[in-house]
């Protein structure tokens, strides 16, 4: 049952938040704390599949993130790469992806106007040259500096 699915990732995001060691603690403790899928796969993901109002109010007392990198690539380049493996996960059927990356486009404006630092990350080359994308904007975040 996709409500099922979104309340699990919400419970998941509180305890990787706030549990022992999680991200909350590293933060206080002055250091970089790095996630991937947070609040905004949650909106993206359980949105198309249990409609936006149940991931918007499971996730509205969670900290948003000082930035977001946003990998994007085109739905039929990511299928031709995920087809290479030996099997998927739920949400890697070119269908549903070409969804999420329209809810994406659509989702980072209104994080960009909360405050959120978004950067888009051509993720269509090969992994080398992404990684050295995102170590760019990394780099240049507050507590490299000092």
């Amino acid at each position: 049952m996709p409500e099922t699915v979104a309340m699990l990732f919400a419970a998941d995001r509180n305890e990787h938040l706030f549990g022992p060691g999680g991200i909350a603690e590293h933060c206080k403790n002055g250091e970089l704390a790095v996630s991937d899928r947070y609040i905004p796969s949650s909106l993206v993901y359980q949105g198309i599949t249990c409609g936006e109002e149940l991931p918007e109010s499971l996730n509205k007392g969670f900290p948003g993130p000082e930035l977001l990198l946003f990998l994007d690539i085109d739905p039929e380049t990511a299928n031709k790469r995920i087809k290479m493996r030996t099997n998927r996960e739920i949400y890697e059927y070119l269908d549903f992806q070409i969804r999420v990356r329209q809810r994406y486009i659509s989702l980072l404006p209104k994080l960009s106007a909360q405050g959120v630092i978004v950067r888009t990350i051509d993720a269509s080359p090969p992994p080398e040259e992404v990684a050295a994308g995102i170590w760019n904007v990394i780099q240049k975040m507050p507590i490299f500096k000092g």
